[in-house]
């Protein structure tokens, strides 16, 4: 079993880091408990859950490496940075301090159908770091490493070089909106948020940076710079699926990890 969180605070390991804009990497995180004020933000009506999770991290969080929890616009900053991953450890870590590690729910099982009570040992859960590939696969996708910040390198056929990195809060508020305004038809629509998707978590394409800046529209509508939508748009249909089986590879390891910790055997 992990070591449990001591009363009141804890501190841990992020899966990922949170890379600031001066390129320093805050891998540490310590949190607090929930208060009143936090119950009475998730019991609120009409305000989307994502930016409930996001307050709730914020006003939990003490520290975020070196970024000091009182420094109210650099912790905004460092927990809209944070990656899923990150995120998801935050809230299992906060919720254990709130209310303890056991966790108890009702599963439907495969087999019977029937509903299981159950409960987890929250404590138990570590969201693994996505180890890099050893290069010797058939696919070229499959080659990939992880640099300083933890953005993926990808080698795709041909010799082009693609980093990128799990989406974070930011890059998740603003796809949330895919395809609002962006396209007409359904063929359109798909194509946008195929793109968008990819727009997302891309880092760099061969020399060209991505500024990694989601804004939306008053509407709501993602707005991708032309210069990176050009790029995006380059990409042969070749490379976007030899992209996407790396994205997939590496992001499906955290989903597989949660339905084998949820899971219920079959009767």
């Amino acid at each position: 079993m992990n070591e449990q969180p001591s009363a009141g605070i804890d501190t841990f390991a992020l899966p990922v880091s949170f890379v600031g804009p001066d390129g320093k990497k805050h891998s540490i995180m310590t949190v607090k408990e929930m208060t009143g004020r936090d119950d009475d933000l998730l019991a609120a009506q009409g305000v989307p859950w994502s930016l409930k999770i996001m307050q709730i991290i914020k006003n939990c969080t003490s520290a975020v490496g070196e970024i000091d929890g009182t420094d109210n616009a650099a912790l905004t900053a460092a927990i809209k940075g944070l990656t899923n991953h990150d995120r998801l450890l935050a809230m299992i870590r906060i919720r254990m301090l709130t209310h303890g590690p056991r966790y108890e729910m009702t599963l439907t099982c495969n087999g019977c159908k029937r509903d299981h009570e159950m409960f987890v040992d929250l404590g138990e859960f570590v969201v693994p770091w996505a180890k890099s590939g050893d290069g010797n696969g058939p696919d070229p996708a499959e080659t990939a490493a992880v640099d300083a910040t933890g953005a993926f390198i990808v080698h795709l056929s041909g010799g082009r070089i693609v980093r990128w990195a799990y989406l974070t809060w930011d890059a998740e508020n603003a796809l949330a909106y895919l395809g609002k305004e962006e396209a007409e038809d359904n063929k359109s629509v798909d194509r946008a948020r195929r793109s968008h998707a990819l727009w997302g978590r891309l880092v760099s394409i061969d020399d060209f940076a991505f500024g990694r800046k989601f804004e939306v529209t008053s509407g709501g509508v993602p707005i991708m710079p032309q210069a990176e939508r050009e790029q995006i748009d380059g990409l042969t249909m070749r490379h976007r699926t030899e992209l996407w089986g790396a994205i997939r590879k590496h992001e499906a390891a955290l989903l597989d990890l949660l339905g084998q910790f949820l899971g219920v055997p079959l009767c």
